[in-house]
């Protein structure tokens, strides 16, 4: 049987959330952890919340699995959860078809059930099951799942997708009512902190002010900043509701560590305006990149057109980070 959870399958993966640069596509890359190194460049990492994580995987077609195996993210050691669910996606709902109970911190876990068919598969930690050391966090370097596609039926990826989205904003939701309550009870009971007492204080408010009034370098800086803002205050809250992502994950940059797809060159290679909605331009090669681009594949020369359904793209074979997940549309500002 086949390892169906990998990208070159035409699998999508999707997580519950992402710490830093720790995208979803690290999951189903193929790159498996060792016992001497640690994963921190390979491994999809959670944020640290008091909610389930989990990490899922969604075929092309239908398939029956009968075999997961999960590696786990390591530092010193395996980050591995406590306690998991494997849950397949069958008939609009997630269905439990295996669980495990991890005593003791491993770099596998594996789990073998009776063959079950679904859309896709995915491993479920409840809130703070995390490792002992951060118990709101999932560490996974690798989802695997094993098995045989199911000829003729295609999956909806887009609308799982779209349901995972409902889901974790309801758990989110769920988990913030009590601390919303807490917060609206303590309205007007707490004294308001006073101004210019935080990392700019009273002296450096007096010292910019008697700069602008007394230098010309002052007031031209002074004016730089009333330009800026004034250009912000112009817009109306339309325009800026716009320039928000409302898509899981928000990234920082299309990709914080890799860059352009054909140059690398890290976040600062690629720069956008607010004139151009979602698109993203390579400041080395000069490259346009967004949704329905069409780019040439460095190595081959055949036309590649970039599909980016909110989830990302990821590079095929011939860029420079072939299986790196590119955010174009959750990353715009």
């Amino acid at each position: 049987m086949e390892n169906l959870a990998l990208s070159k399958y035409g699998s999508r993966p999707y997580v519950s959330s992402i710490s830093y640069n720790h995208h979803a596509s690290r999951i189903n890359d193929g790159i498996l952890p060792t016992e001497e190194a640690s994963t921190s460049e390979t491994a999809w990492v959670s944020a640290s919340e008091p909610l389930p994580q989990w990490a899922a995987v969604v075929f092309a077609l239908a398939a029956r699995i009968g075999r997961v195996v999960v590696y786990w993210g390591k530092g010193r050691v395996p980050e591995s959860s406590r306690r998991i669910e494997v849950q397949g996606r069958r008939e609009g709902a997630w269905v439990a078809v295996a669980a495990r109970e991890i005593r003791a911190a491993e770099l596998k876990t594996e789990l073998v059930f009776e063959p079950v068919q679904v859309e896709a598969i995915r491993i479920w930690q409840d809130a703070d099951g995390g490792p002992e050391s951060t118990p709101g966090r999932m560490h996974v370097a690798q989802l695997e799942a094993y098995g045989d596609f199911v000829e003729g039926r295609q999956v909806d990826c887009l609308n799982i997708r779209d349901s995972l989205r409902d889901e974790w904003e309801h758990n989110y939701w769920q988990a913030r009512r009590e601390i919303t309550r807490d917060v609206l009870e303590r309205i007007d009971r707490s004294p308001v902190r006073r101004s210019g007492v935080g990392p700019v204080g009273a002296d450096e408010i007096s010292r910019a002010r008697r700069n602008h009034a007394s230098t010309a370098w002052g007031g031209a800086q002074a004016q730089k900043i009333l330009d800026d803002a004034s250009w912000w205050l112009d817009k109306d809250d339309a325009f800026i509701y716009r320039m928000i992502p409302t898509q899981n994950p928000r990234a920082i940059s299309p990709s914080y560590e890799r860059g352009c797809p054909i140059h690398g060159g890290g976040r600062k290679c690629m720069r956008t305006n607010t004139a151009l909605e979602y698109r993203w331009q390579c400041v080395i090669g000069g490259e346009w990149w967004y949704n329905g681009a069409v780019v040439h594949n460095p190595a081959t020369g055949e036309p590649v057109e970039v599909r980016d359904d909110d989830d990302g793209w990821t590079a095929p074979e011939g860029f420079a980070n072939p299986g790196t997940t590119y955010h174009f549309n959750s990353a715009w500002r």
